[in-house]
């Protein structure tokens, strides 16, 4: 039996509130559409409300979003920060050997809009809501239901399905079982939220920078044996820096949400 909010089945709804929530949203704005606001504010929304919602299930008052962060150290933000850097200009190079098709050029084109507004949009709000509802909300459910692997993986797999496009959900995927290993180990959603922030951040920069949607790291080098050595060393860094994270993080405790169901049954007497 799984008692916990959410389970799977219950992840999907979540997914579900979500898609009713952008439908609902696009019907209200529809006439707003023009606006310089108007991606920030029809986000805002659609993510308030699907969160709003799950928390009346999970039967969470919203200040639960923000309680009892843990684990905290500044030395995190830069290894933190490390590892997302090398995490791209790994995985930049894969995702664009499959280009992108035209018609979601022109969606992200249509909706990412380099001003303030689309900063916010993608920079903060993204950041901050994403980590409430996937780590806050979602993964300590699916580790109680499933176990911690399962959990992860499930978390993960439900971050990359809400980007709803192969070429953000397979990094989505990937990004979102490190963020939930990390939020796992601290309990801390702002570490989750920085790297996050972070991410996208840097993602924008590049957007702002070359003015194309479907800009990649490797229009940067004309020597393919160049971006492949860069490739390597940013995955022995990614290796270490983990290793490093894990080190430091080898003596914070793990709380009774995390515990696998299985493992907590067989060690009761």
């Amino acid at each position: 039996m799984n008692h916990s909010y959410p389970n799977i089945k219950q992840s999907f709804g979540i997914f579900g509130i979500y898609l009713a929530a952008t439908f609902l949203m696009a019907m209200i704005t529809m006439s707003a559409a023009h606006q310089p606001a108007f991606v920030f504010v029809n986000m805002l929304a659609i993510n308030v409300i699907t969160i709003m919602v799950a928390l009346k299930f999970k039967s969470a008052e919203m200040s639960f979003l923000f309680d009892g962060q843990k684990e905290f150290k500044w030395i995190y933000l830069p290894i933190l920060a490390i590892i997302d850097l090398a995490f791209i200009l790994i995985m930049d190079p894969i995702i664009s050997l499959v280009p992108m098709p035209e018609f979601l050029v022109k969606i992200f084109e249509e909706s990412i809009k380099i001003n303030v507004w689309g900063y916010l949009s993608v920079g903060i709000l993204a950041p901050v809501t994403e980590e409430l509802l996937f780590r806050k909300v979602m993964l300590p459910g699916l580790v109680k239901n499933y176990g911690v692997k399962k959990g992860i993986i499930w978390s993960a797999a439900f971050f990359a399905i809400f980007h709803m496009n192969p070429w953000q959900g397979v990094s989505a995927f990937l990004i979102g079982i490190f963020l939930a290993w990390v939020y796992l180990r601290t309990e801390n959603i702002w570490l989750c939220i920085f790297l996050h922030w972070f991410n996208n951040t840097l993602g924008f920069l590049m957007l702002a920078l070359s003015g194309d949607i479907t800009f990649s790291l490797t229009n940067l080098f004309d020597n393919n044996l160049i971006m492949i050595g860069i490739m390597f060393l940013s995955a022995v860094c990614l290796y270490f820096c983990i290793k490093y994270l894990q080190s430091l993080l080898s003596t914070t405790p793990i709380t009774t949400w995390n515990e696998d169901p299985e493992e907590t049954e067989q060690q009761q007497p």
